[in-house]
């Protein structure tokens, strides 16, 4: 059954991100060339549509009890139309971030996922207590924008959460997790086939709305696959996402340093 709809999936993307490249051009949801990019023509993005669509199409068909998931679904939902409209509008800073943390926030304490303690190899267990949840929204906060700071060359970021999500996936077959697996698999399959047309020559970019969306995931998923256990399943994710995170930290001082970050 999981086979059948990651086939299902990846077709899904490879047939849905075509049609979201004309909707895009159809609103007006381009990035022009400039300085700051790397396209010598406009190229529409929005293309995380797709990767949205296709995931959500292969979620449905998962043999697990959706019921609870509720607001794992409205805090995407919330990260897609904050990417969206940032893709066509162009958001301020101080916006994506509260937007971010309005769709952390229902994950965390609408659905109660939480970190709430990790043990430390010579220490022992250590509990976040109350700040469990500040904790939890700033680690899924900083995926995001780690992703969608990496997302400045064709098929980088795609690639990157690929790489992430299928090493969590494998992390949680060893866990016996078989909720986080099949998910984070289906999302792979969704992220490849959105990538046939985003590898260089790229033809569409997922834009924020793909990049927030999968950082948003990615964050989710690493929670819920490796709460509450021992430091070195925490300390996994974390080196698996290093290199988006490392990126962020630069990206970061290097905008304030040419005071590019706009609140």
């Amino acid at each position: 059954m999981v086979t059948i709809t990651l086939v299902v999936v990846f077709l899904a993307s490879v047939i849905l991100t075509p049609l979201v490249r004309k909707f895009a051009f159809a609103i007006g949801a381009v990035d022009n060339p400039n300085k700051r990019r790397v396209n010598k023509k406009p190229m529409p993005t929005l293309g995380g549509l797709a990767i949205i669509l296709s995931f959500l199409i292969g979620f449905v068909m998962l043999p697990i009890d959706l019921s609870s998931f509720w607001p794992i679904l409205v805090g995407g939902l919330i990260v897609t139309l904050v990417g969206v409209f940032d893709d066509r509008f162009e958001l301020t800073a101080g916006m994506k971030l509260f937007g971010q943390f309005l769709a952390s926030s229902v994950v965390v304490f609408g659905g109660n996922l939480m970190i709430n303690y990790i043990t430390l190899p010579l220490i022992g267990q250590i509990n976040f207590g109350w700040f469990a949840g500040p904790f939890t929204i700033i680690w899924i906060i900083a995926i995001m924008n780690a992703i969608n700071l990496v997302d400045g060359l064709d098929g980088l970021a795609g690639g990157i959460s690929s790489i992430v999500l299928i090493s969590i996936a494998a992390m949680a077959y060893v866990l016996n997790d078989f909720i986080v697996f099949p998910i984070s698999m289906v999302l792979v399959a969704a992220i490849l086939g959105f990538l046939i047309y985003n590898f260089h020559p790229a033809s569409i970019f997922m834009g924020d709305t793909g990049a927030l969306f999968l950082g948003y995931m990615i964050g989710v998923l690493s929670v819920m696959g490796f709460k509450n256990v021992t430091f070195i399943s925490l300390i996994i994710p974390i080196m698996i996402l290093g290199v988006p995170f490392s990126d962020t930290f630069f990206a970061i001082i290097r905008r304030v340093s040419q005071k590019k970050i706009n609140l």
